[in-house]
């Protein structure tokens, strides 16, 4: 069974950002074409977190298993800059559950509007299913069953794409008051 924890760090907190910490997420932190020196990895998070800054890492059984960081670019929208999952746990759900968490901690507690990233094709699908754009597997009675997901509250979430001369596009999810 997981354990799943959910830790999140801001400018407050930063001092219980470890160099340990720095290093496990550099062993997990996949996105690069290019490997980044564990040397660099550490100095680029130290000097660019800064007060706009948020970081959320996802724990099972005490082992960091992923990872979000991003950064308020006004009161009312966020870009993701860093978005990582271990790759021995790639499609296994985890990344739907910390996008999840991140959005809702995001919309709930920083009234956030809009977040911006620019995602790979595994990421581009988590914010379909997360954006009720495409269908997510839940269990339902132990069996496994595909539904597009509702929202039962007083917002909802949209999905748009943003052309970008220097990168592929940019995903925009809105976050939308009924």
């Amino acid at each position: 069974m997981s354990e799943i924890i959910y830790k999140k760090y801001n400018f407050k907190n930063k001092e219980e950002l470890t160099d340990t910490l720095f290093l496990q997420m550099h062993a997990i932190d996949k996105i690069d074409i290019d490997p980044v020196p564990k040397k660099s990895y550490v100095n680029f998070l130290k000097k660019g977190f800064t007060s706009e800054s948020q970081l959320y890492l996802m724990f099972n059984k005490g082992e960091l298993v992923g990872g979000l960081l991003g950064n308020f670019k006004s009161k009312e929208s966020f870009f993701v800059d860093r978005f990582f999952i271990d790759l021995n746990r790639a499609r296994s759900g985890i990344g739907t559950k910390l996008l999840a968490r991140v959005f809702a901690d995001l919309r709930v507690n920083h009234k956030i509007k809009t977040i911006e990233m620019i995602p790979f094709d595994g990421t581009r699908e988590i914010n379909k299913k997360l954006t009720g754009k495409k269908k997510i597997k839940i269990i339902i009675d132990g069996k496994i069953k595909e539904v597009t997901r509702k929202f039962n509250s007083n917002f909802r979430y949209d999905l748009a794409q943003k052309k970008s001369k220097k990168h592929q596009p940019k995903d925009i999810i809105k976050i939308k008051r009924k």
